[in-house]
């Protein structure tokens, strides 16, 4: 506890004395295990298939670039989509359901703009609840901090407990991150979610261009919850319709 205690304090007196008002941030994204192991000896051409797809995607995620634009307590986290990957048919798929989202932050705000289904969704999502640990460890030049929080995502087979690992920079006082996490007293430099990891590539503080972020507006409105139930009867209906 005592630990705890003074990485607050630490946040506290660091984030009056560097204050930053706007900035870009870039991040980088890669799996961290294969799901399809090639060097496994395998006789299902099925298997062999589906290796090949994943090794086309996995190539895909080296080359995505992703931007978190920031200014005055608000920002806005997007893939930037490079032309020689995004006419790829496995772009898609190499995005996966939080890639291919728009995400929108402020102090009291999270959204998350998708188009799915046919249909585009404005989500509002609930803030994260933290637990902040006193592990530390440098990403570039700056000390980072563990903190961890348990997402559930609700399935047709049940509510799913996803951890989401963070590590945030206090010397930053950014208290956002990749695809929409926020919370934290300092911004996230690292973020493991399930078998994918965000991570930072460059930092440009406080930069003389103007940063406009923009706030999505368009779409149906509904929430976290409201979306999984419209997913899972989507998925429904598909493999109704496929005869599964």
């Amino acid at each position: 506890m005592k630990k705890i205690i003074f990485i607050l304090a630490f946040i506290f007196i660091n984030n009056v004395f560097c204050q930053t008002d706007k900035g870009v941030i870039q991040y980088k994204k890669v799996r961290l295990k294969k799901v399809f192991n090639q060097n496994k000896k395998q006789k299902s051409k099925n298997f062999n298939t589906f290796a090949k797809i994943e090794n086309s995607i996995n190539e895909i995620q080296k080359k995505l670039t992703f931007n978190l634009l920031y200014n005055r307590g608000e920002s806005h986290f997007e893939v930037q989509k490079e032309m020689e990957v995004s006419e790829n048919k496995f772009f898609k798929m190499s995005l996966g359901p939080d890639g291919i989202s728009k995400f929108y932050n402020s102090k009291n705000e999270i959204l998350k703009s998708i188009y799915i289904f046919g249909e585009k969704f404005l989500i509002s999502k609930s803030n994260y609840k933290w637990t902040l640990k006193t592990d530390t460890k440098k990403i570039n030049k700056y000390t980072c901090y563990k903190a961890v929080t348990i997402e559930k995502m609700k399935t047709r087979n049940g509510i799913k407990n996803i951890l989401v690992e963070a590590w945030y920079a206090p010397e930053i006082n950014i208290p956002f991150g990749p695809i929409g996490y926020s919370g934290l007293p300092g911004l996230i430099l690292e973020l493991k979610k399930d078998n994918i990891k965000y991570y930072v590539t460059s930092i440009n503080l406080n930069p003389r261009k103007k940063i406009l972020v923009k706030k999505p507006t368009n779409g149906k409105k509904v929430t976290q919850e409201e979306y999984y139930d419209i997913a899972i009867n989507a998925m429904k209906d598909f493999r109704k319709n496929r005869g599964y």
